[in-house]
């Protein structure tokens, strides 16, 4: 039997705020007066009440060296630095254009000069997408040795986050969608998802793979990885899919069970659209912060000057 869940949007969002709070084409940011907004983050977070959360970090589509990107970083620090922060996931596309060829490659500033900020020095969970499959992808992997935050085990994994001491938990699966969707035919990969999300037992159930399966931007949705995926994320209760590949900020609804999050603007933007299943759309600069507490997830997409552009709220019985 399915679990009830029910949604909320902006209007009601005030009221649902669970978390404890702690002292390759470029697009210019459009100005200030044209940005949707709902104003900077700590008012929006201020409004939190005292239940115990996980609280973290989505970037995608991150790895390209611009001033853009230092702002980005600047404003997740000031978020970790306001926030309990503890851990940022990645949603691949990490180093443009062509990956990294080794752990020792130059390409790896863009990483170690922006997110050197002491409220960033949080575990690090690593997925992969297509332009790093143009590189070493096992470099990638290979880095975990060298650096203490980047965690990437290999190119699928999952683990587990304890919410609270009642034993409320979230878990995540990041997958290799560029390699789902070359070789769709592999069950490797496919037989492991299906194994893994078949038997999760936390609260809260989180997939992150590089290529959305719904989309309005540049690249649009995947046909495959729906095939693929859909019904697996349906059957197990799969809250969210987060993606990027796609260089905006996304929210898309259909009328399965699962929403999903684009966030691939942190590094570059492209114009994008809506479509009849979306709730938000922009071709801003930014991230996606993510507090996740008994009953429920809250989502925020804040821009690179620090100003939350949209939040929704998923509940939970």
């Amino acid at each position: 039997m399915k679990k009830r869940v029910f949604i909320t949007g902006l209007a009601l969002l005030p009221l649902l705020f669970s978390c404890k709070k702690d002292a390759v084409h470029q697009e210019e940011t459009p100005p200030a007066e044209d940005r949707p907004t709902t104003g900077y983050f700590e008012d929006v977070i201020a409004k939190a009440s005292n239940d115990t959360c996980l609280t973290f970090i989505f970037i995608g589509d991150w790895g390209h060296q611009n001033d853009s990107l230092l702002a980005n970083s600047t404003q997740m620090a000031a978020v970790a630095d306001y926030l309990t922060l503890d851990f940022i996931v990645t949603g691949g596309d990490n180093f443009y254009e062509s990956g990294v060829d080794s752990i020792t490659d130059p390409v790896w500033d863009v990483y170690t000069e922006n997110f050197n900020q002491n409220s960033l020095q949080v575990p690090w969970y690593i997925s992969v997408g297509n332009h790093d499959h143009l590189g070493s992808a096992q470099a990638q992997i290979d880095y975990s040795l060298v650096d203490d935050r980047w965690t990437f085990p290999s190119l699928f994994y999952n683990f587990s986050k304890a919410i609270n001491s009642s034993g409320d938990s979230l878990g995540i699966v990041m997958i290799d969608s560029e390699y789902l969707r070359l070789y769709p035919d592999s069950l490797n990969q496919m037989n492991w998802i299906d194994s893994i999300t078949s038997t999760m037992d936390q609260k809260w159930r989180i997939m992150i793979g590089h290529h959305p399966l719904y989309s309005y931007g540049y690249h649009g949705s995947n046909l495959v990885l729906q095939g693929l995926l859909e019904n697996t994320l349906y059957d197990n209760s799969v809250d969210l899919l987060l993606s990027g590949h796609d260089h905006d900020m996304q929210h898309i609804k259909t009328p399965g069970y699962t929403d999903y999050f684009i966030g691939g603007s942190t590094g570059k933007i492209r114009p994008t659209s809506s479509g009849e299943y979306s709730l938000f759309s922009s071709p801003h600069y930014g991230f996606l912060l993510l507090r996740v507490s008994k009953h429920k997830i809250e989502t925020f997409f804040i821009d690179k000057n620090g100003s939350v552009v949209y939040q929704f709220t998923k509940i939970k019985a």
